[in-house]
């Protein structure tokens, strides 16, 4: 468990880097970035705001530990905390590349603010340590699913955000990606795209977050991201953003089915799924990937993992005045259905067990036998 401390002068109340010192367990780094970040995690009442510390602010090419930048989420309205640790570490036994994360207490000018997750950044050391060409392009959809607007420049300036190498040909060459999506027929998606986008990199993102039920996600045109690869000209997807996955929503209109055509599967018609669903090849792939991610989920590693971080934190979670569920709440998160600010989740152990039953039944009425 980390301490992460920061002092600072001006005003952090809004989503502008303020220049701050951050120490960390001991260390102390000055001009540092922070800054308040998210939107929904962001509603919580109270002081318990999720952040972003940028080491490389102000002070170019300083990492820590590796890293550029990390965040520290209040995992919103998660009454586990685990959502976002769980999702990445499954991803991870997978083979998917996704963040890393920890926990740390957080103190501002002396005062304490809780715990939070600490997520590791998609950013240029992200990409450093899982790709062999690092000088690429860091893409972030802002409300965007990778549909085609018929070439309006304005509509993709605001839907996107190119992080890194941001110049005219990025654009250019985004443009031609997402047309060549919507036109290319079901029939040739694989074997047309392959050369310009990493299907391996997306459809196990695709089935984890069918399974998990995470609406969050690039079915509402957010949270993931895109890295090109400017050496070989491909796309890869990159997950991101998990701590309102792993529950049955009314809002999202309850569990998802594994197929289009059943309840709940209106995102089968957006372009990586409709393409991934209407492709023979895409499509085993899926169904061989639904089959991996529900066995890692449901395996024994995963669940320990989830109890061993449970204790882990509880300690720290039991002095927080600042947490968003209750002492009770908390011991209840794994095993029962609990209410936070009118958001109903289900125990995070519980989850996993029935839909793990449920999404196998449903590959076994396609004639998928999962070993």
């Amino acid at each position: 468990m980390k301490n992460y401390e920061m002092y600072h002068d001006s005003d952090l109340s809004g989503r502008d880097l303020t220049m701050a010192t951050v120490v960390i367990d001991g260390l102390r780094l000055d001009s540092a970035g922070v800054r308040y970040k998210s939107n929904f995690s962001f509603s919580i009442p109270g002081n318990k705001k999720p952040m972003k510390i940028d080491f490389n602010a102000f002070i170019k090419n300083r990492l820590f530990q590796g890293l550029r930048a990390i965040n520290l989420s209040n995992e919103f309205p998660d009454p586990s905390m685990l959502r976002n640790t769980v999702a990445y570490r499954i991803f991870r036994e997978a083979g998917i590349k996704s963040p890393h994360t920890s926990f740390a207490n957080v103190f501002i000018n002396g005062t304490y603010q809780g715990l939070f997750v600490i997520i590791e950044q998609v950013d240029k050391s992200f990409i450093h340590d899982y790709f062999e060409n690092e000088g690429g392009e860091i893409i972030k959809p802002l409300a965007a699913s990778l549909t085609w607007n018929d070439g309006d420049s304005i509509a993709l300036k605001k839907n996107y955000e190119i992080k890194s190498k941001n110049t005219e040909g990025s654009w250019l060459r985004l443009t031609d990606f997402l047309k060549r999506m919507s036109v290319t027929t079901h029939d040739a998606f694989f074997d047309s795209l392959k050369s310009n986008f990493d299907f391996e990199s997306y459809v196990p993102v695709l089935a984890a977050d069918v399974i998990f039920n995470n609406w969050d996600s690039y079915f509402y045109g957010q949270n993931y991201y895109l890295y090109r690869d400017t050496v070989i000209n491909k796309y890869y997807y990159l997950p991101w953003d998990y701590n309102v996955s792993m529950n049955n929503y009314e809002v999202s209109g309850g569990d998802y089915s594994i197929l289009p055509g059943d309840k709940n599967t209106s995102f089968f018609s957006l372009p990586l799924p409709s393409g991934v669903m209407g492709n023979k090849v895409l499509r085993q792939r899926y169904l061989d990937e639904l089959c991996k991610i529900n066995t890692i989920m449901n395996s024994d590693e995963i669940k320990t993992f989830i109890s061993e971080m449970h204790e882990l934190i509880k300690p720290e979670l039991l002095r927080d005045k600042e947490k968003i569920m209750t002492n009770q709440q908390y011991e209840k998160s794994l095993k029962e259905r609990i209410a936070i600010s009118e958001i109903e989740f289900e125990g995070l152990l519980s989850f996993i067990e029935r839909r793990h039953r449920q999404v196998a039944a449903m590959l076994k009425a396609e004639g998928k036998i999962c070993n």
